[in-house]
């Protein structure tokens, strides 16, 4: 299968893309990433890769037509005969899928990767040739049943990741609590209201700690923000880490201030990490169920947010116990095993579809 990502879709989903990767080639399947030079975070074991950035228009269509030479090339050396699978892992690479699925006589398949992506499934003009969408929630999915063509099949996978033995939350008593936000510092992530919720916070704890994992065009802003409430000593920003796993598991509470409507794959490892889980309610991630996984806030109410980081600090059994419940449901719902069967079960699926069809054509 050839994989189409770009830095979003490593950035999302790297910390799940890895198993995948390493799970698809037990499975005796070949994949090969097509994008950007991979991370080492990404990228393990002996897969297949070739380096590519979408170039702008009017010289992308050339560009595709490149690519479709090297990974044409690449299968010859690989010995791999049949049509590949060209799966793009973000929408806005459809224009790729396509054109590779019509030059090297393959299938395309897509992942939706957003709300506002699903809905505008339709008014896409590079999706004529696919015939499976894939989802990682259960919204997702929802979302663009409304819209489905007929002949387009939906599938739900959802990211998988290992689950550690026990929670991080709240692991060292004598630890200073650590509250973690990871993302893009963009307006619509609301950054700004976890800020003015943490001074109710350390106002109450001042051993408290905010980290701030990303960039983005707000940073300043934010900086502004922090330093008009007197929390510079308390709010670190690391900027964007390429493997931050670490500093996620060194945390005790993961924040996600806003009702994201983007997939990705990080509130799962927040919950496979056995993380206490603040969050925004009305998010795309299904993972997230208010007081089961998450303790569920309204978006944009920085005094209902300030409660339940309190909570999470005040009261650290329930916190861990809400952590462990968290735990169990990605070893439920969201373990390698079941996302690897379900990409391979999908990708099998294809192949035996297109090899019916050559049948039936008496090729």
């Amino acid at each position: 299968m050839c994989l189409l990502a770009d830095g979003p879709v490593y950035d999302r989903i790297g910390c799940s893309l890895r198993y995948l990767l390493v799970g698809l080639i037990d499975e005796g399947l070949i994949p090969i990433v097509i994008g950007p030079r991979p991370r080492e975070s990404v990228l393990s074991g002996p897969v297949e890769s070739i380096e590519y950035i979408p170039a702008r228009w009017p010289l992308r269509q050339l560009a595709i037509w490149a690519l479709v030479d090297d990974v044409r090339e690449r299968l010859e050396e690989l010995r791999f005969e049949s049509a590949p699978i060209v799966h793009a892992l973000n929408l806005s690479l459809a224009p790729e899928a396509r054109r590779m699925a019509q030059g090297l006589n393959a299938d395309a398949i897509l992942t939706i990767d957003s709300l506002p992506a699903a809905a505008g499934y339709r008014s896409l003009a590079d999706v004529g040739d696919v015939r499976c969408v894939t989802a990682s929630t259960a919204p997702l999915l929802a979302a663009f049943e409304q819209v489905r063509p007929a002949d387009v099949r939906g599938e739900l996978i959802r990211y998988g990741l290992p689950a550690d033995a026990s929670p991080a939350a709240f692991r060292a008593a004598d630890r200073s609590p650590a509250i973690l936000f990871a993302g893009p510092l963009v307006e619509s992530s609301r950054v700004g209201d976890l800020v003015q919720a943490f001074k109710s916070v350390h106002d109450v704890h001042a051993d408290a700690l905010l980290f701030v994992i990303g960039s983005g065009p707000e940073e300043a802003a934010l900086r502004r923000q922090i330093e008009r409430l007197e929390l510079e000593d308390a709010v670190m920003f690391t900027g964007r880490l390429e493997a931050w796993s670490a500093a996620l598991a060194g945390a005790d509470v993961f924040c996600i201030p806003s009702a994201e409507t983007t997939a990705s794959a990080i509130p799962v490892q927040a919950l496979a990490l056995g993380l206490t889980v603040v969050a925004a309610a009305g998010s795309v991630h299904d993972c997230l169920v208010g007081d089961e996984t998450a303790w569920l806030f309204p978006e944009g109410d920085a005094y209902a947010l300030a409660q339940q980081l309190r909570r999470a600090i005040d009261d650290r059994a329930g916190a861990i116990e809400l952590a462990t419940r968290g735990q169990s449901r990605v070893r439920t719902h969201h373990s390698v095993g079941r996302m690897v069967e379900g990409f391979a079960r999908m990708y099998q699926k294809e192949f035996v579809r297109r090899r019916t069809i050559r049948l039936d054509r008496g090729d």
